[in-house]
């Protein structure tokens, strides 16, 4: 899933490069305050907690919740997956699960400490969370990438903090691994909780395959399932320096200094008998 501002959308090009880095569990809590922030009042990402027999929870109790189930899903993927920040405070971080990875062991369950959101979420969120989103979330990328379900690479959350949205951030952490992907030959995967974000991805090499729906909710919440198939790289040409080559014009004018030093000798010995030829004794008597 993917959350952005379409008037500031961090897949804006031509942005000055940021170093990317892998997450550890060090960092569980920063990261998840930043997707948190970045998904707060986002449909897919309140689905779960915006439920009928949930609606005595205040904001601030809804916030506390959705920062604790995004740890969760942080932790998870730190455990099976790989997690991407971008920024010197997080300001940018994904979710991936490489090919033959997956966060559904019961060990991870229970060291990411998602076994909790039996007991935080309410009955009808865990019939929405356990039952409903994660099997047709599981069962779409099944159909979807068939032979290359387990081959490929899984974004599972992107997001950007507000504040950082518009400086290219996203894009950057999709190209990160877009680049081995296309090294590998295998595809990329996604679920965008946003329609207006579909031209974004396109942008990246995305395509949309289907749209989904989580529908124990009044109003259905869709979901876009795009793939990024693995693209051919293009080799780059390889400077070559210049060879070296003679000054021209050097040796020329080299050339004449020497004719003309050797033409000296005898210019002067020309010169000097011409002087005799013409000398008059008289010139130098006095004269009677």
């Amino acid at each position: 899933m993917s959350i952005m501002s379409k008037k500031a959308s961090p897949f804006n090009a031509e942005k000055p490069t940021m170093r990317i880095k892998r997450v550890g569990m060090e960092h569980c809590r920063e990261a998840a305050l930043s997707l948190a922030r970045a998904f707060w009042n986002d449909p897919v990402a309140m689905y779960c907690i915006d439920t009928p027999d949930d609606a005595w929870r205040t904001e601030k109790e809804k916030w506390e919740l959705h920062v604790e189930i995004m740890e969760y899903i942080v932790a998870a993927h730190i455990i099976d997956g790989v997690v991407h920040s971008i920024g010197d405070n997080f300001e940018g971080v994904a979710l991936w699960m490489p090919p033959g990875c997956n966060a559904d062991s019961y060990s991870t369950l229970f060291k990411s400490g998602t076994w909790r959101l039996h007991y935080k979420l309410s009955k009808e969120g865990k019939k929405r969370y356990f039952e409903e989103f994660m099997n047709v979330l599981h069962d779409t990328k099944h159909d979807v990438l068939k032979e290359n379900d387990d081959n490929s690479w899984y974004l599972v959350y992107i997001g950007v903090v507000p504040e950082a949205q518009g400086r290219g951030l996203a894009s950057q952490l999709v190209n990160h691994v877009a680049k081995k992907c296309d090294q590998d030959k295998v595809p990329m995967y996604l679920e965008s909780s946003k329609e207006r974000n579909n031209s974004l991805y396109a942008k990246l090499g995305f395509k949309l395959k289907t749209t989904i729906q989580m529908t124990r909710s009044e109003t259905p919440v869709p979901l876009y399932i795009m793939v990024r198939d693995a693209q051919p790289i293009i080799p780059q040409p390889i400077a070559v320096a210049p060879e070296a080559r003679p000054r021209v014009g050097r040796a020329p004018r080299l050339s004449v200094s020497l004719s003309i030093a050797d033409a000296m000798p005898q210019l002067a010995r020309k010169v000097h008998m011409n002087q005799l030829q013409q000398f008059n004794p008289k010139m130098f008597c006095e004269s009677a």
